[in-house]
């Protein structure tokens, strides 16, 4: 592993221009660090993505380019994802952290790989096994708990989702009053979870291991997040691939938070730009299945 000069140094005394961060020159802040001059692989409203080489290896730059409080936190909280997987790492891989000054300026390793999903609509070259792995992993993650003392500011607020919703008119108040009950009743402490896991994000190491990509939405949710928003992706009519996810959420011990995740995970929003009209029916089709899981949940769980 490269060596990794200490947190809390380098880019902070270095301010970028934020409206536009090609001035600022990263590669001056720390040894062994190349930025690749090719533009930059993505670019955000609060971030700009750049490749690069750590010693001999490639990785991943980000650089926070808006000096507002609400992007410099939401900043911090990556950092603090992708630290976390360093000195105690999940069961799976993960991006793994390399650098950052905790402000503006973060190195992640890149890693050889393939995307096993690259497409919105379901890959037909997508096996069974591959689905069997992910879903694993993705209970496995519900269930690792990781050691910061500090985690506590990676916590969800599930009752602030619920009446977002509520308020949106996606679900009813009776809905909204039976999962602030269930919220209430499922254990307090919260667990880290990938919470935006799909197989979009997933990609298969040389080795055979798994890695998810983009922890960027990382933290602490209640468990069953990551399988809730995988149980929505898939096609509606995939009954195997949605009964293997139920059992490996009564493995866990996970059905009430589940029944809550799945909930919140099938509020119908935005399809990607470029999907296809019988990708977003597909979407649709996935999203009421869910729903419809959710509900019978809910009155199962809430029913006195």
């Amino acid at each position: 592993m490269p060596q990794q000069p200490p947190a809390g140094t380098g880019p902070a005394d270095h301010a970028p221009a934020f409206a536009n961060p090609a001035p600022w020159d990263p590669t001056t802040l720390i040894p062994g660090f190349r930025l690749d001059p090719r533009p930059p692989i993505r670019m955000s409203r609060d971030e700009v993505v750049f490749r690069g080489r750590f010693h001999a290896e490639t990785v991943t730059i980000k650089i926070r380019i808006t000096d507002t409080a609400e992007a410099r936190a939401r900043f911090v909280h990556r950092v603090h994802v992708y630290a976390e997987f360093g000195p105690t790492p999940p069961p799976v891989v993960a991006g793994a952290y390399r650098w950052s000054d905790n402000d503006r300026f973060l190195i992640l390793s890149g890693g050889p790989g393939t995307m096993l999903q690259t497409r919105e609509e379901p890959d037909p070259a997508l096996t069974s096994a591959h689905l069997r792995d992910v879903v694993a992993a993705a209970a496995q993650l519900s269930t690792w708990r990781p050691d910061r003392e500090d985690a506590e500011i990676w916590q969800v607020d599930h009752h602030r989702m619920i009446d977002e919703r509520r308020r949106a008119h996606t679900i009813t108040d009776d809905t909204a009053r039976r999962l602030h009950d269930l919220v209430d009743w499922c254990e307090p402490v919260r667990m880290f979870a990938h919470g935006s896991l799909t197989m979009h994000c997933v990609k298969q190491l040389p080795s055979g291991r798994l890695t998810f990509t983009g922890f960027d939405r990382a933290g602490m949710y209640l468990p069953g997040r990551d399988l809730a928003t995988l149980y929505v992706t898939l096609p509606h009519d995939d009954h195997a691939g949605h009964r293997h996810i139920l059992d490996r959420v009564i493995e866990v011990d996970a059905l009430e938070p589940f029944a809550v995740n799945l909930f919140l995970a099938a509020t119908p929003v935005d399809a990607p730009a470029g999907t296809t009209a019988a990708g977003r029916a597909a979407q649709w089709a996935a999203f009421w299945h869910a729903r419809d899981v959710a509900h019978r949940l809910l009155r199962q769980f809430t029913t006195d």
